[in-house]
C-alpha cells in the first residue's frame, strides 16, 4: 500500500471518527479512530523503511516501534484510549459496547497527538 494511500486513509478515518463522535455515535467513532491510528502507524513504519505488519492490533503496531521513544511515549501516556480503540475495532461490530463521551474525546485526543507527531 502506498504512503499516500495510507495517509489519505488515516486522515479520512480520523475525520469520520470526529464526525461520528460529534453525532453521538460513540461505537463508530472509536472504531474509525482505531482505523485512523492503525493507518498512521503503518505509514510511520513504512517511512522508517520497516516492514509493515499484516495486523490491525494497535498495541502490536506500537510494540513494533517501541524503540522510537517519541512515538511510543504517546502510547504509554494514552494506553487506556488506545486499548479502547483496539476493543472497539475487534468487538463493536459483533458486540456493541457503550462507550462514554469521555472515552471518545480521550481517544480522539490520543489520536491527534500521534497525528501531530507523524503527519506534520
Amino acid at each position: 500500500m502506498s504512503d499516500q494511500l495510507l495517509r489519505e486513509r488515516a486522515e479520512f478515518f480520523y475525520q469520520l471518527a470526529r464526525k461520528e463522535g460529534t453525532a453521538g455515535k460513540r461505537d463508530s467513532a472509536l472504531l474509525h479512530c482505531a482505523q485512523a491510528v492503525q493507518s498512521v502507524l503503518k505509514l510511520y513504519m513504512a517511512n522508517l523503511g520497516r516492514p509493515v505488519p499484516d495486523t490491525f492490533s494497535i498495541s502490536y503496531l506500537f510494540d513494533s516501534v517501541k524503540d522510537r521513544s517519541e512515538v511510543y511515549s504517546i502510547y504509554e501516556k494514552e494506553k487506556r484510549y488506545f486499548d479502547l480503540m483496539d476493543d472497539a475495532f475487534y468487538g463493536c461490530r459483533q458486540f456493541p459496547s457503550r462507550y462514554s463521551t469521555e472515552d471518545v474525546r480521550g481517544a480522539l485526543s490520543a489520536a491527534e497527538l500521534l497525528f501531530n507527531l507523524i503527519l506534520p
